[in-house]
This record gives C-alpha cells, sequence and structure tokens, in this order.
C-alpha cells in the first residue's frame, strides 16, 4: 500500500499600512498601488505626498523616518505612518549692496484651511535684522499687517553689513512660519536709519 501524499498550502503573511497626516488640509499621500488594502509578505508600496500652497512636506514619523518623497517601502510587518507637514517660508529677496536704501521684498503663499481663505486681523508679517551674524543676534525691526503677497519693506541703513529673515504668523490657524532663508546687505554709503514700509500694489506707505 502507497502512503497517503499530502499537499500543504502556507499562505503568506498579510499586513497593513495606515498612512496618515499631521495637518490634514496641508496636502495628500498617494499610495501606489492604490487599490490595495492589505499587501502580502514583501510587497513594495510606494508613498507620494503633495503638498497643498503655503505648506511644505517636513519628514515622516511612525514606521517611516527621514524626507525622502517618494518613499518606497517593503511590507515585512504592519504599518502605521504619518507625513509631517509645515508652514512653508517665506521667499525673501533682498540686494546684495546698496549706497544707503534699499528694499526687501518677500512672497508667500497664505494657505486656505477650508474653501475660502479665513484669516485675523492679527495675520501679519514679522522682519527681523541682525547687525552681528547670518545667525544670530536677530531682532524684530518690523510688523507688516495682513495677507498682501508679495510686500517689502524700505529700509535706509547707515554704512554696515545686515542681515535680514522673515516669517509670516497666520493667527487663525496654523501659527509661524518657519523663517526665510537669510540675506545679507552691504551698505557703502548710508544716511539716517529710518524705516518705511509700503505695498507692492498700492505702492502707499503704512
Amino acid at each position: 500500500m502507497e502512503p497517503d501524499v499530502y499537499t500543504l498550502r502556507v499562505e503568506p503573511d498579510v499586513y497593513t499600512l495606515r498612512v496618515d497626516r499631521n495637518i490634514a488640509s496641508a496636502g495628500s499621500v498617494f499610495v501606489s498601488p492604490r487599490a490595495d488594502t492589505l499587501w502580502t509578505e514583501g510587497a513594495s508600496v510606494t508613498l507620494t505626498v503633495m503638498p497643498e500652497p503655503g505648506f511644505r512636506f517636513s519628514h515622516w514619523s511612525g514606521d517611516a523616518s527621514g524626507d525622502e518623497n517618494p518613499l518606497d517601502l517593503v511590507m515585512d510587518s504592519d504599518k502605521a505612518i504619518t507625513a509631517q507637514f509645515e508652514l512653508a517660508p517665506p521667499t525673501l529677496i533682498a540686494p546684495s549692496e546698496s549706497a544707503g536704501t534699499f528694499t526687501l521684498e518677500w512672497h508667500f503663499d497664505w494657505p486656505c484651511p477650508t474653501t475660502l481663505c479665513i484669516g485675523t486681523t492679527r495675520d501679519r508679517y514679522e522682519v527681523e535684522e541682525s547687525t552681528t551674524s547670518p545667525s544670530e543676534g536677530f531682532e524684530l525691526i518690523d510688523t507688516s499687517l495682513g495677507r498682501q503677497s508679495p510686500d517689502s519693506l524700505e529700509l535706509t541703513r547707515p554704512p554696515g553689513t545686515y542681515h535680514y529673515r522673515v516669517r509670516a504668523v497666520d493667527e487663525a490657524n496654523y501659527g509661524p512660519s518657519p523663517y526665510s532663508a537669510v540675506r545679507t546687505v552691504v551698505v557703502e554709503d548710508g544716511g539716517a536709519a529710518t524705516a518705511r514700509i509700503r505695498t507692492l500694489d498700492d505702492g502707499g506707505d503704512r
């Protein structure tokens, strides 16, 4: 009599993937392959982040780390991953040299958390100056109320080296943005230290 022969079928392990965002309105995370809710062990999955205007992708947290985008995963366990977003910084433009009077100009995409852009009368830009170095000694020299973009600040400074940075403050929703990149202005021949701010839209002083 021949022995019985049995076939043993081993099902591969399957895993779940949960993807979240720290700020729901800040952007989207696309999962590919999109249709799957369960992945077999060893399956490849790609996460791609698309920030909304006014935001930027910062990093991954949970069962992933770093700031790689897109992010390639190999499913070898259940995973919970969060895409961390933050406000994007303003873009600051300044001349590298000046005879005394110069203009700082900046651009910023104000985020819109709903179908309408909701702000407050306290939304503002904060401009800081340092005469020490590009990395320390900054002091607030001007507060520009409102969400206008672009905006600008005209300054007159005596001879010297000045460093500038600006940030936006969204009081209604997200708080302060990161600072812009620091811009350095070298004044070779200047006058009295005064400041005047105007919007590029109307050219008026405030």
